[in-house]
């Protein structure tokens, strides 16, 4: 049977030029949440990323750094990161360090990108990101109000034929523990832990085919946590859906039905 998401293979390195990996491949089984682990600054992060397609697959970072949501120019990279994925297939934003000027460039087309055994190509990058969906572990805000948040990717070229739903997002919150907040809030008032669980909730209303998630439980308390476990749980074992988490909990990763170890330049399958 196919693999319901194929890409690689992956390789890349660090400021210094040190290889983090090397010929990643990533394989996810539909209705299955994969766990991701591994040491600080082993390129988690960074492989995440290239699964969606917004870094480099393989080069030394020299003048610039990686696109980074909480930079001193971080509405910028936003509003250049919203543009460019509602518009033209341009993969990636690269901020200098120097100047924090913004500038896309392409990621290395040798890489697969294949989801229920569909091969996109490299001018369908842009759909893959819409399917393919990564929430940040930054949890990165847009400038507005928590309604905005919610419903902007609605109003993107790539949303087709969805539409926002009110009265899931309404409950959805409500699960998450956000019931409280005023939807006219500005989003940028909120603490870590709540734009955490903003961002999980703005991810399950997309409701992509592969959600990919960067360390979502950072900055909540236990309960909170395992509240928010249950829901991308949920959302890995439904049908036609798959999730790739990144997730330091030891005891919440034995519910995941396969656990990764980054480690040595290379994954190993702990489960």
């Amino acid at each position: 049977m196919a693999a319901f998401l194929y890409c690689g293979p992956f390789s890349a390195t660090n400021e210094e030029g040190r290889m983090l990996y090397e010929n990643i491949e990533i394989s996810l089984k539909e209705s299955t949440l994969t766990v991701l682990t591994g040491p600080s600054g082993c390129g988690k992060s960074t492989l995440l990323r290239q699964i969606v397609a917004l870094n480099r697959v393989h080069s030394p970072v020299a003048e610039s750094r990686q696109f980074q949501p909480y930079s001193r120019d971080r509405h910028k990279c936003l509003s250049l990161l919203r543009k460019f994925i509602s518009s033209k297939p341009v993969q990636t934003i690269n901020v200098c360090s120097a100047t924090g000027e913004c500038t896309p460039f392409n990621p290395t087309r040798s890489v697969r990108y294949q989801l229920q055994e569909k091969k996109y190509s490299y001018k369908e990058l842009t759909l893959w990101r819409s399917r393919v969906t990564l929430i940040a572990q930054d949890a990165p805000v847009l400038m507005g109000s928590i309604k905005h948040n919610l419903t902007f990717p609605f109003d993107l070229k790539i949303a087709e034929n969805k539409n926002f739903d009110q009265a899931k997002a309404i409950k959805l919150l409500q699960q998450v523990g956000l019931e409280y907040v005023d939807w006219e809030r500005d989003a940028n008032t909120l603490s870590g832990g709540e734009r955490h669980r903003l961002s999980l909730v703005r991810g399950l209303l997309w409701d992509p085919p592969v959600l990919i998630f960067d360390e979502p439980l950072s900055g909540l308390d236990q309960k909170t946590g395992e509240l928010c476990f249950q829901l991308i749980l949920e959302q890995a074992r439904r049908p036609g859906r798959a999730v790739l988490c990144v997730l330091h909990d030891h005891n919440l990763s034995r519910q995941a039905d396969k656990i990764l170890y980054m480690s040595n330049k290379t994954l190993i399958l702990k489960k």
